[in-house]
């Protein structure tokens, strides 16, 4: 209550500031609160400059296990204070200003009172472009928020109280709980602190985060905290890893309530961040409305490198937000002077460019690559320059520079498209050579455990080149279609470069993914290598399976499922439609979008995830523009919101949400990711009657281009025709070339469809190399049988000759041809080659078994319970662990995860036997988060492997009573863990396969 006058008083003051409208004000339109409900750790609410490595922001969810959504959740009314960095997996420390008791613990969001946690009111608390502020309902304190790109400004209004303290804690929430290896914080002066947290992140990031606070006025005392010890009076406070560490700096509040605190951090020393703290914040002095408007001039900056005009209220705050967002999320790691440290842990030195961080450049060819390389291409160079002195660095491009570490998160290498566009839109201001060299060896070389932890390049490249696609027992049938187009990619600058050699050598490559589409069902499917198909198929299983509206997809298919993935040939949709069937695609298409209403994130169309973003824009190649113009719309009305809840439906991931809004908005998309060697636009309706792009002139010859849409609305979503610099435009796409020299692409916008415009438009896509002969393979086969097994063979390429070994010897044309199914009753090694012409496939291998007697094993040779090998590790699939040297070794009753030594990025081999009490027909179930296998008698029975939420399978298999071996390899990468094996059989109901049964040799 006592407060309640102060903060009545505050509120009308702070409500009483509205700014008055700017019309070159663009960040009157940013709402940085946009989306934060149900949120990832990269999308804040706070103050940060464009890649800050600073991004100052409110947290308030509760510390514990892995978290998606940690940090801030706008449904929670209070925060914890204020941390220092959002970037990936990786934290800081959080500042927070308090009265009266000291507490050291932050309290929960169900029990504020238990920490220093404070209440705030939604209605009260203000975010934009370069600034927060909330309201501390607990302590009557107004905390007020700026940045620059290594430092933050904050301003702390107190209550006129004796005395108040800001609280320094070294422990917050992040989305996976580091360990700390160490921390410290040290009184510099009265003024001026300076400390450092060692952490652990993941299996692959360890690193050391700097930082310097620096108070406007002396603190009259520091105290803090070592673990739950409080320490009243102290000048350094030092843990080795404790989980909590802090400090408190008490202020005298009778005269004056107002505290500034600056503060700048480094990965590199303290010095360091004193070094970025005085080069960025110095020339403030203490003016916190100056570091402000500073802030807000950079943004206004950017984001007026767009102007729109016309359209909604909404509409210009959705298309600022987003462009906001494409430059929040990824991070800038170097200093002020281009001091950076290496992944491994080395401290190096760039001298032009920033050295860039993030969470990888997954999907990213659909939106920031176009975004970016036209609005920033200087930044975008930037990047490539990151990427490539982080090459020189590691010997491997990374994709995902995650504290600049190998962190492997996603799949393939779409660092390769995002070079590649570079060159081909002529930003070029690094070494193409090098850059062509890096490209390459990433698609050559199999990925592989990095010696300074995590791991570098493609995990299933081998067996991609080997077979010509990933094969299910190995790796994501989707890695199959990602790596071709990298593969596309890569071809495109050889041909930019002259080497035709590589250029018919990828673009063959680019065409495997014709090895997975499986004509019988018109969809991209899991194959065996050698064959068969994947027997338990589902066109739409596993992308909505997770309880997060942009799903975590199923095994098979990275974060996406068959229906999503099957349209993934960005490079060639032409072949992908004549695989399909012109029909087939489009009244798929349409039937998919018809049943993903009315937010787009559902097991047909999700725009939420990166796999499906391109969906509707893929019209425009089908004959069916206007529906295209129709789905965009429908989309961008639909799935963007422009209040914190509904915000996003699915997930911004680092700006790549933002990016694709933008993009679309303005009526543009780059279906290739602009890689080709004469890059393209397609095109849809714009949003806004007039839109003007300001061109860089360091890097394109056009100062302007503008693009206008005449009557458009939401209901005139439709093209009735285009002009291009005043000439009629008859195709749905036009060459980047021409946009970058400047000019006008003019719209005529009607509300109902004109089926004439673009419908015979030719693709923009070339494929001028003869198609692959797919890779043959074995169907309806039995590779392990008791008796004989019926062999069928088969390959896809229509007119193409099969030809075939049984000895494991490469196969000929003056091999046996085959023509009709054949019999083993042995075991036999069949190696197989499809012929077409002159042209030849890939050769296929299939290992066939004949069931022969087990090794009898008795009771008095073993002993009750399992063996098994732990190790850590970030694995993908089950053979990503198995030539591991264990991290230990033990002995469990049973089938348990209860010796890991962490929550994530683990894996366990268990081998034994299990006893078989009678003949019969038994059905083992494995339920497993992430991937595993289990092998009965040495054979493969169940194989659920891969990344995925928990999934049961199961299989019968007929057995005598006695002991069989039996083998489960599982593991774990993030997120939750879980392990079931359980059994039914005769005189068995379902259960756990219990103690009683396991166990191992003596």
């Amino acid at each position: 209550m006592k407060y309640k006058l102060y903060l009545s008083l505050l509120i009308l003051a702070f409500t009483a500031c509205a700014v008055k409208d700017d019309p070159v004000d663009y960040t009157r339109y940013v709402d940085p609160l946009i989306g934060t409900h149900s949120s990832r750790w990269m999308l804040f609410p706070g103050p940060c400059l464009p890649f800050g490595m600073v991004k100052l922001s409110s947290d308030n969810t509760d510390e514990g296990a892995y978290k998606l959504g940690a940090g801030y959740e706008y449904n929670i009314n209070s925060i914890t204070g204020f941390g220092h960095v959002h970037s990936w997996m990786m934290g800081s420390f959080v500042t927070m200003p308090t009265t009266g008791e000291i507490k050291i613990a932050p309290g929960t969001a169900a029990d504020p009172d238990s920490g220093y946690r404070s209440r705030i009111n939604n209605e009260f608390t203000e975010a934009s472009a370069g600034y927060y502020s909330a309201i501390l309902e607990d302590y009557g304190i107004k905390a007020e928020l700026t940045a620059t790109t290594r430092g933050g400004f904050q301003r702390y209004t107190f209550p006129k109280t004796e005395s108040g303290q800001v609280l320094i804690d070294l422990q917050g929430t992040e989305e996976e709980p580091p360990t700390i290896l160490e921390a410290e914080i040290t009184k510099v002066s009265d003024t001026e602190v300076e400390g450092y947290v060692q952490r652990e992140a993941g299996e692959w990031n360890e690193y050391t985060l700097y930082f310097v606070a620096r108070f406007n006025r002396p603190f009259i005392s520091m105290g803090g905290w070592e673990g739950t010890k409080i320490l009243e009076e102290t000048d350094k406070i030092k843990v080795d890893e404790i989980d909590d560490l802090g400090a408190f700096l008490k202020f005298d509040l009778r005269e004056d309530q107002t505290v500034l605190l600056k503060t700048a951090i480094s990965y590199v020393s303290t010095d360091q961040a004193r070094l970025n703290l005085e080069t960025e914040m110095d020339q403030f002095d203490w003016s916190f409305e100056a570091a402000h408007q500073n802030a807000k001039d950079v943004w206004n900056n950017l984001l007026g490198k767009i102007k729109v005009e016309g359209g909604t209220k909404a509409d210009k705050i959705k298309f600022y937000t987003n462009l906001y967002r494409t430059y929040c999320s990824r991070t800038i790691f170097s200093d002020v002077n281009g001091k950076y440290v290496d992944m491994c842990e080395n401290v190096q030195q760039v001298a032009d460019f920033p050295v860039y961080g993030c969470d990888a450049f997954w999907g990213s060819f659909w939106n920031l690559n176009p975004l970016w390389s036209l609005v920033t291409p200087k930044m975008y160079e930037d990047w490539v320059n990151s990427l490539l002195e982080l090459y020189d660095r590691g010997g491997w491009l990374p994709d995902a520079p995650g504290g600049l570490e190998y962190s492997s998160i996603m799949v393939a290498a779409h660092q390769v498209p995002f070079i590649v566009t570079a060159w081909q839109k002529g930003i070029r201001g690094f070494d193409a050579e090098k850059a062509y060299k890096a490209i390459k060896e990433i698609q050559m070389n199999n990925g592989r455990p990095h010696e300074c932890g995590g791991y570098a390049g493609n995990r299933n490249l081998d067996t991609y080149l080997k077979n010509g696609y990933v094969p299910a027992n190995e790796g994501p049938v989707s890695n199959t279609l990602e790596y071709a187009y990298d593969d596309w990619c890569v071809a495109q600058m050889a041909k930019a470069l002259g080497k035709t050699e590589d250029y018919e050598y990828f673009m063959q490559r680019s065409q495997y993914y014709r090895n997975v589409f499986d004509k019988s069902t018109g969809y991209v499917r899991p194959k065996y290598s050698g064959g068969p198909w994947l027997e338990d198929f589902a066109e739409t299983k596993g992308a909505g399976e997770s309880g997060h509206s942009f799903g975590f997809g199923s095994k098979d298919y990275v974060e996406a499922n068959a229906w999503q993935f099957s349209w993934f040939a960005p490079h060639d949709l032409k072949g992908l439609i004549e695989l399909m069937g012109l029909d087939e695609f489009n009244n798929r298409l349409e039937y998919g979008f018809e049943n993903s209403r009315p937010y787009f994130t559902a097991d047909f169309v999700n725009i939420g995830n990166q796999p499906n973003m391109e969906a509707p824009w893929l019209f425009n190649y089908s004959g069916k523009p206007w529906l295209t113009q129709y789905w965009v719309r429908e989309v961008l009305d639909n799935y963007f919101g422009i209040d914190p809840v509904n915000g996003y439906h699915g997930d911004e991931d680092q700006g790549q949400m933002g990016a694709f809004y933008v993009l679309s908005a303005m009526g543009l998309f780059q279906m290739d990711g602009g890689a080709a060697v004469d890059p393209v636009y397609e095109l849809s309706g714009p949003l806004f009657e007039k839109i003007t792009i300001q061109l860089d002139q360091d890097y394109y010859s056009g100062k302007q281009f503008i693009i206008e849409a005449k009557n458009t609305s939401s209901k005139n979503r439709y093209i009735q025709s285009v002009k291009l610099n005043g000439k009629p435009l008859d195709k749905f796409w036009f060459k980047h070339s021409e946009l970058v020299k400047g000019g006008k692409l003019v719209f005529e916008m009607g509300s109902e469809p004109n089926k004439k415009w673009a419908v015979n438009s030719p693709h923009p896509q070339v494929m001028d190399i003869d198609p692959i002969v797919a890779t043959p393979y074995v169907f309806d086969t039995e590779k392990v049988f008791s008796d004989e097994t019926k062999v069928q063979l088969t390959c896809d390429t229509e007119g193409a000759k099969v030809y075939y070994t049984l000895d494991g010897s490469e196969p000929d044309k003056s091999s046996r041809l085959y023509y009709k199914a054949f019999t083993l009753t042995n075991s036999a090694t069949l190696k197989m080659k499809a012929f077409w012409g002159e042209r030849e496939s890939l050769p296929a291998v299939v290992e066939f078994k004949k069931r022969g007697q087990i090794k009898e094993v008795y009771m008095k040779d073993v002993k009750p319970g399992l063996t098994y090998k732990y190790t850590h590790g970030i694995y993908r699939v089950v053979n990503d662990f198995l030539s591991v040297p264990p991290f230990k070794k033990g002995i469990v009753p049973a089938f348990s995860i209860e010796p890991r030594e962490k929550e994530q990025f683990f894996s366990f081999d268990y081998e034994g036997y299990i006893k078989i009490p009678k003949d019969g027909e038994y059905t083992f179930y494995l339920a497993c988060n992430d991937g595993g296998r289990l092998y009965i008698d040495d054979y493969l029975l169940l194989n659920n492997d891969g990344l995925h939420p928990i999934v049961e399978i199961g299989k019968p298999v007929s057995l005598k009573a006695a002991l069989h071996p039996i083998s489960v390899k599982y593991f774990q990468e993030g997120g939750r863990n879980g392990l079931i094996v359980s059994w039914e059989g005769p005189g068995i109901r379902k259960q756990e396969v219990p103690p009683s049964v396991l166990f191992h040799e003596k």
